[in-house]
């Protein structure tokens, strides 16, 4: 599963931190997290770009109709399909969406099992093992600090109900000392887990969704202690 796990992060580079120095990790969790769970409709953007190319070829062809005034029917027609193909994509995603009822299951069943503190807990501690290797670990709010923060934590699914979880964490460091007259530039990161069948999500005898959350967190406390070693 974890070898399945895929990351990305964006621009900017972390604040360069030399080996060895003492460093202060502080996770802290976003606003937007106490929020309900999103479940996004995986189907529906399929829906959209598929009904949109379907469309803008369609429409350019029925351009080629024109003659002599291809040149301008092509593109008219290519952007008139496009719109219309995407707007039939849609309606064709939108019917992949989750139950209501099962949706709610699934919301109560990952707010149980790993409430926000749980979340916050599981990725310091993640974070703080990889950066004992290489720096000294301190609680000193003056030393180098290592900011992370949960900002959003989500699911998608599929028309056939397969469900895969999305995390996204910004991380910053912050040197020690005064505070610059900037802030640290700050970069962020996300992990998109496997799909697997709702069923599994939903079975309270299993382990899934810890094991799930547990290796999202694992592989951005990688990411990010990684990319801060390749100075």
């Amino acid at each position: 599963m974890l070898a399945t796990l895929g990351a990305c992060a964006s621009a900017p580079v972390l604040t360069p931190i030399a080996e060895g120095q003492a460093l202060r990790v502080a996770v802290s969790a976003g606003p937007t997290t106490g929020d309900p769970l999103a479940i996004h409709n995986q189907a529906l953007g399929q829906g959209v770009s598929a009904g949109a190319g379907t469309g803008a070829l369609a429409g350019g062809l029925w351009g080629l109709t024109c003659g002599p005034f291809a040149v301008l029917c092509v593109p008219l027609g290519a952007t008139a399909g496009l719109l219309s193909g995407g707007a039939a994509g849609a309606v064709v995603g939108a019917t992949g969406a989750l139950p209501d009822e099962k949706a709610s299951r699934l919301r109560a069943r990952l707010q149980r099992d790993q409430p926000i503190s749980t979340q916050v807990e599981s990725l310091r501690r993640e974070v703080a093992e990889r950066v004992r290797s290489r720096w000294t670990l301190v609680d000193d709010p003056a030393a180098a600090t290592l900011v992370l923060d949960l900002q959003a934590l989500e699911l998608r699914s599929t028309r056939d109900e397969q469900v895969a979880l999305v995390l996204r964490v910004q991380a910053q460091v912050r040197p020690a000392g005064a505070q610059p007259p900037s802030p640290p530039a700050a970069r962020r990161y996300e992990v998109v887990g496997p799909l697997a069948p709702l069923p599994v999500w939903l079975d309270e005898g299993n382990d899934f969704v810890a094991i799930s959350f547990a290796n999202a967190m694992r592989q951005i406390a990688a990411q990010v202690v990684g990319e801060m070693g390749l100075r």
